[in-house]
């Protein structure tokens, strides 16, 4: 399933998403139908497709949010949001939540090029003042 899918609309076509290629064989969304439902002009059979963007739909928003750890303040939990809608004007405060890890001292990301970065410490308490920091960084390569 190989196909390209472009918003329909006046300011947005295949041409200046950076597409220089022959736009006869395209699909494009046509028509929304619903909240969830797309209308489609399909290809016919064995007709030559090109990928330029893919698309997942997705029912939910993720973010991750760090929250202020309430037992160590110079700590922060890191929290999985989801079960939201921003595109119905929700938060992430309208969702669910999990924490993922617990007093974490440094979460950063960057992105540079293809390459997003992503850098981690967590403090394990040893006694109820004393700790060891433990961090991993790892490199994901789009």
């Amino acid at each position: 399933f190989n196909t390209y899918l472009y918003k329909k609309c006046p300011f947005y076509n295949p041409q200046n998403i950076g597409y220089n290629g022959n736009t006869s064989g395209l699909s494009l969304v046509s028509s929304q139908a619903g909240l969830e439902t797309f209308g489609l002009t399909p290809l016919p059979a064995n007709t030559p497709r090109t990928i330029k963007e893919q698309y997942k739909f997705a029912w939910s928003a993720y973010a991750i949010v760090p929250t202020r750890n309430a037992q160590h303040p110079t700590l922060w939990d890191l929290n999985l949001y989801y079960n939201y809608q921003p595109w119905l004007n929700q938060s992430y405060l309208n969702g669910l939540n999990h924490t993922l890890l617990r007093n974490v001292s440094v979460f950063q990301f960057s992105s540079a090029g293809n390459t997003i970065r992503f850098k981690i410490c967590q403090k394990e308490f040893i006694t109820q003042t004393e700790g060891i920091t433990t961090c991993r960084e790892k490199a994901v390569i789009r």
